[in-house]
């Protein structure tokens, strides 16, 4: 996978000295840095890639996921709803509730959960941030019917068995 990303890493770069302001480039090269673990250079891309398509949901999207990764939840939450403004869409409806999880919001969150499970009853990330909003509001039995959704649709590497483990019983070891 690492001789993947320098492989895509050196075609961004040729096209981005020959079109520095292509929004697509900009936003899967900072998709790429962020899989690097260059957050920085990552928001910079990206934000440059919004200033250039305020228009494209998939970037705000996208930059939103950075600004989470990076812990700046207010400008995350920003970004998912600029995203959803601009085209209703499971991904960052889903993104929305898990940013308003961590804000403890949990009503709001859950709106947004349940919005995104309404347009793509098959997402999975929407039922696995929609469990863990159940189960910091205290419920749990509602909670697992999420939580066993979200390990049905979740291809394998995704699913976050522990973490629902973790969420409803925290005193075990996982």
């Amino acid at each position: 996978k690492l001789e993947q990303l320098d492989d895509a890493e050196l075609i961004y770069k040729v096209l981005l000295e020959r079109w520095p302001d292509h929004p697509d480039v900009l936003n899967h090269m900072g998709i790429l840095q962020h899989q690097r673990g260059e957050h920085a250079a990552a928001l910079t891309l990206l934000r440059h890639a919004v200033e250039v398509a305020p228009d494209a949901a998939g970037i705000w999207n996208n930059l939103g996921n950075v600004l989470m990764g990076v812990a700046q939840t207010e400008e995350a939450e920003h970004a998912f709803r600029r995203s959803i403004e601009l085209e209703e869409n499971p991904e960052a409806l889903s993104n929305l509730g898990k940013v308003l999880r961590r804000r403890k919001r949990w009503t709001e969150g859950e709106a947004a959960c349940r919005r995104a499970i309404e347009i793509a009853p098959t997402f999975g990330d929407a039922w696995h941030h929609l469990s863990l909003l159940l189960v910091a509001q205290d419920r749990v039995p509602v909670a697992i019917v999420a939580a066993s959704k979200a390990v049905l649709l979740l291809p394998p590497h995704k699913r976050r068995r522990d973490s629902y483990t973790r969420a409803l019983a925290p005193e075990l070891e996982v």
